[in-house]
C-alpha cells in the first residue's frame, strides 16, 4: 500500500478481539450489487423528482434525510458531509445565545 502511494497504519489485535460479537458474513458478486444499487439509485431519483414538484415545501424541510438517503444510494456515509454543516448549525446557535445574552444585560441595565 505503501508503494501505491496510501497512507494505512497497521493494527493488531489480540486473536480473541471478535469472540463477544455476532456476525454474519455475506458474499455477493459485484455485479448483483451493482443492479442493486443502480435500482436504488433510479428510484430515489424518480422519488426526488416527484417530491420536489409536488411538495416544495415538504422537500425543503426534509433536506438533510433526502440528503442521507441519496449519500446512502451511492454507498456512501452522509456524515462527513454533515457533520461540518452540524458544526456550524451548533455554532451559530450558540453565537446567537450570546448575543441575545448580551442585548438582555443592555436593556436591563438602561432601565
Amino acid at each position: 500500500m505503501k508503494k501505491q502511494g496510501i497512507s494505512y497504519k497497521k493494527t493488531i489485535l489480540p486473536t480473541d478481539y471478535l469472540d463477544n460479537y455476532r456476525f454474519q458474513i455475506e458474499i455477493v458478486h459485484e455485479s448483483v450489487l451493482r443492479k442493486g444499487m443502480a435500482g436504488l439509485q433510479s428510484r430515489f431519483l424518480e422519488k426526488i423528482d416527484i417530491i420536489s414538484k409536488l411538495f416544495p415545501q415538504i422537500f425543503v424541510m426534509n433536506q438533510r434525510e433526502y440528503f442521507e438517503e441519496f449519500a446512502r444510494a451511492y454507498g456512501d456515509d452522509p456524515t462527513k458531509y454533515t457533520q461540518k454543516m452540524d458544526q456550524m448549525v451548533a455554532q451559530a446557535n450558540e453565537e446567537q445565545k450570546t448575543a441575545q445574552r448580551g442585548q438582555g444585560g443592555a436593556n436591563n441595565g438602561s432601565g
